[in-house]
């Protein structure tokens, strides 16, 4: 009965309780987990996080591209994940509080500033230039 309890533990990752400090997996050391006899559990196939399923920059990381350079925000961007085409444009219209050569927004080829497809295109846009000439008389 002993052997049989001890093979189910082994498959657990530990047979502490016969006082044998056998370990399945890993190191013998009996101090982990704060009580005697306890033993880190192996990794076991199934246990690897799923990998990434992302298909789009979300709002916040949109918004978060706003104020850099368009080199930093290109850096950015690829940084989170997207392996698209960037295009470079100008506001249609003077944006008050976006500083000269930075990104004011960022939006998809539909326009959309909530989601922007990891491989597709992306529009930032800079400010436009703001024209301040002297009264003509």
């Amino acid at each position: 009965m002993k052997a049989l309890a001890c093979f189910a533990f082994i498959l657990l990752g530990a047979c502490s309780f016969l006082g044998s400090h056998a370990k399945v997996g890993g190191s013998s050391d009996t101090s982990s987990a704060g009580s005697p006899g306890a033993r880190e559990m192996p990794t076991r196939v199934g246990d690897e996080p799923a990998p990434s399923t992302k298909v789009y920059l979300e709002a916040d990381e949109i918004r978060s591209l706003r104020g850099l350079t368009v080199e930093q925000a290109k850096a950015r961007a690829k940084k989170l994940g997207f392996t698209g085409k960037v295009e470079v444009r100008t506001e249609d219209e003077f944006v008050e509080g976006c500083k000269p050569a930075t990104v004011c927004s960022a939006t998809s080829e539909t326009g959309s500033s909530t989601a922007i497809q990891l491989d597709r295109l992306m529009l930032l846009y800079t400010n436009k230039a703001l024209d301040i000439a002297a009264p003509s008389d």
